[in-house]
């Protein structure tokens, strides 16, 4: 108190000697602490900026696409697009503090799911991606505070539903053979093809599949409900097209028919049914003479057919 008291006297008599000499007076007064100092200014603004005593807290997280909210907080993803109502593209979705009093780049971001796959919507800056291919699920966004600027944390849902999961969007189809041969007996040869039906989410899916093959060759060429294409004696060359059908996709693939190749038997024995004859008493070479080929010396194996003469 003396201390306090001493420098209000001393001030006074000072400013008394001013006054009387007509000396320029500044006075220098004693802070009052029992108020709070609030200071101005950001650490961002230019150099030697003061930091804000407090940092502003976090209340609440809007997702909202372009300017409104978003509806229901849901999106719909189709495996090529996102969507509102799965027709309506999301034009850009963001997620909004404090009603836009904080700014999406003073805040930390992330996502987190249990029932979706991470990292299948991402947040940057406020600013929400969500890939067309995105699993279903609950994604859920939390803001926190960087603890300069803003401070504590909030978090809110966005819900992601898919549409055409079961749909057909590829049809391949594949096993089977490039080529095949066409018997010469009665007995058919076969050849079975497969096929992997995916949807716009690039996922294996197994509906319902139709065959077909064409040309069919008067019923010489076929095949079955399970892909196994028959061929019959009979048949000619040609490349015929196998395809498969799901949900209004279809894919193809194609089959070469070929003749066996012409295989060369030796001749072992050669048969005349007669070689001389007597004419008048004369020996003379007959102008009708059965011939026959034998692959063995046997003559078991007739091949007189086979031979070109």
């Amino acid at each position: 108190m003396k201390t306090s008291y001493s420098k209000r006297v001393l001030a006074f008599w000072l400013a008394v000697a001013m006054l009387a000499t007509g000396a320029p007076m500044a006075l220098a007064l004693e802070p009052d602490t029992t108020q709070p100092v609030v200071w101005a200014g950001r650490p961002d603004e230019g150099e030697g900026g003061i930091t804000p005593l407090s940092a502003q807290a976090i209340n609440s997280i809007t997702l909202k696409n372009g300017d409104a909210a978003l509806s229901d907080s849901k999106v719909i993803v189709t495996g090529t697009a996102v969507t509102t109502d799965d027709s309506t593209p999301v034009g850009t979705l963001t997620a909004v503090v404090n009603d836009g009093a904080v700014l999406g780049t003073d805040v930390t971001w992330s996502v987190e799911t249990t029932d979706g796959k991470q990292g299948d919507v991402t947040v940057s800056d406020g600013v929400v991606t969500v890939k067309p291919q995105a699993k279903a699920g609950t994604y859920t966004i939390k803001a926190s505070g960087n603890n300069t600027a803003t401070e504590g944390t909030q978090s809110t849902d966005l819900k992601v539903e898919r549409q055409g999961e079961n749909v057909a969007a590829k049809v391949t189809v594949s096993g089977g053979q490039s080529e095949l041969t066409i018997p010469e007996s009665d007995t058919a040869k076969t050849s079975a093809f497969t096929t992997e039906i995916k949807n716009a989410f690039d996922e294996v899916i197994t509906p319902a599949v139709s065959w077909d093959v064409e040309p069919k060759q008067d019923g010489k060429v076929s095949i079955g409900t399970d892909g196994v294409v028959t061929v019959q004696a009979g048949a000619t060359e040609d490349t015929v097209t196998v395809k498969a059908t799901a949900g209004g996709k279809s894919g193809e693939a194609k089959l070469q028919l070929k003749k066996a190749a012409a295989t060369v038997t030796e001749v072992k024995k050669v048969e005349l049914s007669q070689s001389t004859v007597t004419v008048d008493g004369s020996t003379a070479t007959p102008s009708n003479v059965i011939v026959k080929a034998y692959s063995d010396e046997e003559k078991k194996h007739d091949i007189t057919s086979q031979v070109a003469w």
